[in-house]
């Protein structure tokens, strides 16, 4: 695939090939944007809430993602979330998918069993969301959410001078989703935590993408890393995981059911993903109309970095580790990226170039 025509202000990408499926290939993009302007997310959030991630203006977000991709964005608030959908979420079949959790998992550290069947109720409550308001990805204000609840100090501990709203009248989730969302990625649908919308328009991008190019979605680990030279890894890290990063098809990789890592409270997952494959990890920046990209191999499940510091499943990726570094907030301030296994840098550019996004390979010099 060729990746621009000679004029690059033009939407546009050409394909140079004597093989005809790089043809069809490049069909299948269009079939992707089709499908982006069909499409919903979900947004959970207290209606109080006028920013999202990185102190985004949560408006501007929600129509940047419309006007790039026609992709509409369903805010609903976390009031109506309890009410109508965690409240009447089934408490038996709750314990179902709790006792299935529970026994797929090589073991349960810090979380009870009924802190695990009140997140199964959330991923009930959530699945009945979605499907009642047409999306395929939900993210959630998950520092409004839960970590309001937490005391001030807790809550400064991770987020000093920042305490937006009131505390003492706020509901929050009674637990981290962090499970429930590993398990919607399971079942192909999209969980993103943390409020981020540009993460959430990633994953719906490569969720579509890989179902027209290989026939099944592919979930992606949104996350941070951190940069370890002595190795040449980008280490990156995460309570959310997926447990099926290849596909819904696809066996469970081995995960622990644990507390979230950085409050040492609730419910988390430590996902052990697969290694010595190529990972592509990307972020579509909606504000800078920016794609972010780079790529690596998976090479180690690190515990460098123990399980109680930093978040829970920690991801090592071999790759051009000076320039990530050199390039990683060149134009943004937003260290959330998210992994995606497979080799996806080409059909991805060739997605933002139809969709007048700038490209900026983060692993290149």
């Amino acid at each position: 695939m060729v990746r621009y025509i000679r004029f690059p202000y033009l939407r546009a990408v050409g394909v140079s090939s004597l093989k005809f499926e790089d043809v069809t290939n490049s069909v299948r993009l269009f079939k992707v944007m089709k499908r982006m302007e069909q499409a919903k997310i979900l947004v959970l959030a207290h209606r109080e809430r006028k920013t999202c991630v990185f102190a985004k203006d949560l408006q501007k977000c929600m129509d940047a993602v419309k006007d790039i991709f026609g992709t509409e964005v369903v805010r609903m608030d976390k009031e109506r979330f309890l009410d109508e959908y965690y409240a009447n979420a089934s408490s038996e079949e709750a314990e179902k998918v709790a006792d299935m959790w529970i026994k797929e998992a090589m073991k349960v550290v810090e979380p009870t069993k009924e802190q695990i069947i009140t997140v199964a109720k959330i991923y009930l409550a959530m699945k009945k969301a979605m499907k009642d308001v047409g999306a395929e990805v939900i993210t959630t204000d998950i520092m409004g959410h839960y970590y309001l609840k937490l005391p001030p100090n807790g809550f400064k501990a991770y987020w000093p001078n920042r305490d937006p709203m009131n505390r003492g009248t706020y509901r929050g989730l009674p637990e981290f989703p962090c499970l429930a969302f590993a398990q919607l990625d399971a079942e192909g649908l999209r969980g993103v935590c943390e409020f981020d919308l540009d993460a959430s328009v990633t994953s719906l991008l490569v969720k579509y993408l890989a179902e027209e190019t290989l026939g099944y979605p592919i979930p992606g680990f949104t996350s941070e890393p951190i940069f370890d030279f002595g190795n040449g890894w980008a280490i990156y890290c995460h309570c959310k995981a997926t447990f099926k990063p290849l596909g819904p098809k696809a066996p469970k990789n081995l995960f622990m059911i644990r507390s979230h890592g950085e409050s040492g409270t609730s419910v988390s997952v430590q996902s052990f993903l697969p290694l010595n494959r190529k990972v592509t990890v990307a972020r579509v920046d909606l504000l800078n109309k920016t794609l972010r990209i780079h790529q690596g191999i998976a090479v180690a499940n690190t515990e460098a970095i123990t399980a109680e510091r930093a978040c829970r499943t920690k991801l090592a990726i071999k790759t051009n580790l000076e320039a990530l570094y050199n390039n990683y907030y060149k134009g943004t301030s937003d260290w959330h990226r998210t992994v995606f296994y497979g080799d996806w840098r080409e059909p991805l550019i060739a997605l933002a170039t139809l969709y007048g996004l700038d490209v900026f390979e983060e692993d290149k010099p």
